[in-house]
């Protein structure tokens, strides 16, 4: 989990901070008593120098460790999409073990489709799917209401929820949804629901979940 990524390297952080202030301290003397200064402030500025030190190497390794788990997913997730027939055009990226789909897809079960074979991938954490819906000969022309009300027949049918505290914005061929729901899984369901509209190429989810 992505806390638990956090958490671990707070700990590699603090110990090469701690490291550091100990090698400081022992080397403190040797670099700062030529100068003159006394015992206590040559101590103190071998132990700053030191944490600061510690700490900047101990971040550059994690992120070097980052990198190279990147890359590896990367390369995982590209041997996944050959294998799965997913198109060369869908753009893949991987930061910090989080993929972003990018592309056009034929259709709302081959957008979904890619999510989820590049989800099956072991060492991905998340991923945003920014895929879009090649533009069809049908254009939107359902109003801001209408898509409302859809979403909010398909979420009672689907889950006997509504979509009351949900506000349905246009932009061209694409459906952008604001509000509150009760769950991420109602969040879920009303993007879905968005999606199965004729038309609709595009669906940004700007849910938010209701504490």
């Amino acid at each position: 989990m992505a806390y638990d990524r956090l958490e671990s390297g707070a700990v590699v952080q603090f110990a090469g901070l701690m490291l550091g202030i100990v090698i400081g301290v022992m080397c403190g003397p040797i670099v700062f008593l030529a100068r003159g200064w006394s015992i206590p402030v040559v101590t103190t500025a071998g132990a700053f120098l030191g944490a600061v030190l510690g700490y900047l190497a101990a971040t550059g390794l994690l992120a070097v460790d980052r990198w190279r788990r990147d890359r590896e997913l990367q390369r995982a997730v590209g041997a996944v999409r050959v294998e799965a027939g997913l198109p060369p055009s869908l753009k893949i990226k991987v930061k910090d073990a989080h993929v972003t789909l990018e592309g056009e897809a034929e259709s709302y079960a081959e957008r979904h489709s890619a999510e989820r074979v590049i989800a099956s991938v072991p060492g991905i954490k998340g991923i945003t799917n920014r895929i879009r819906l090649r533009p069809a000969r049908e254009k939107l022309s359902a109003s801001p209401e209408q898509i409302r009300r859809r979403i909010e027949e398909n979420l009672v049918r689907m889950a006997e929820r509504d979509g009351r505290g949900i506000r349905v914005l246009l932009n061209d061929s694409g459906v952008v949804l604001e509000g509150t729901v009760r769950s991420w899984a109602e969040a879920s369901e009303a993007e879905d629901a968005a999606w199965t509209i004729p038309g609709v190429v595009e669906v940004v989810n700007r849910l938010n979940i209701a504490a």
